[in-house]
C-alpha cells in the first residue's frame, strides 16, 4: 500500500490557511484575491447582477478605479450565511456599495499546525499498518527472489 506514504504529502499540499485581513490602503492591488462586504444599499443596487441579499463578494481584482473595482468573482455569501461559487465572472463592484475589503492573505501559524499534524498522523498510519500485517511492498511469499520459472 504505497498509498500510504503519500498521506503525509497531501495534508502538507492542502492543509494551507487562508485568512482575510482588513486593507489599509485605499485599494487592492490588480490580480490580488479580496473580499468585500457590501452595504445594505450596496446589495439591493447589486441584485440584479449578484442576486439577492448579498453580503460578501470574494474574488480576483481585475481592474480599479476611483468609483469602482472590477472583480473576478470566485464566491458570494448571502446574508443567511449560504455561499454560492461562481467561475470567475467579471463583476463591477461600485465604490460606494462596498463596507469593507479585506484582503486574503496565508495564515503561516495555522498552515504549519496543519502540516505537522498531516505529517504526525500519516507516520502513525502508516506504523498502525505496518503493526497489524500490512505490506508496503507487495511481497506475498516473504521469499524476496524472483519468481519461480
Amino acid at each position: 500500500m504505497r498509498f500510504l506514504r503519500c498521506i503525509p504529502l497531501a495534508f502538507c499540499l492542502i492543509g494551507a490557511c487562508y485568512r482575510y485581513a482588513p486593507i489599509v490602503s485605499s485599494a487592492p492591488p490588480t490580480g490580488s484575491e479580496f473580499r468585500a462586504r457590501l452595504t445594505d444599499e450596496g446589495s439591493v443596487r447589486l441584485t440584479p447582477t449578484l442576486g439577492a441579499a448579498i453580503a460578501l463578494v470574494e474574488g480576483r481584482v481585475s481592474s480599479a478605479n476611483d468609483s469602482a473595482y472590477v472583480v473576478s468573482v470566485s464566491a458570494t455569501t448571502n446574508r443567511s450565511q449560504v455561499q454560492t461559487f461562481w467561475t470567475g465572472e467579471s463583476v463591477t463592484l461600485p465604490r460606494t456599495s462596498i463596507q469593507a475589503i479585506e484582503a486574503r492573505t496565508l495564515d503561516r501559524k495555522k498552515t504549519w499546525v496543519i502540516a505537522t499534524l498531516g505529517l504526525v498522523g500519516g507516520v502513525l498510519a502508516a506504523k498502525i499498518f505496518d503493526l497489524f500485517g500490512g505490506s508496503a511492498g507487495g511481497d506475498v511469499g516473504g521469499g524476496g527472489g524472483p519468481p519461480p520459472p
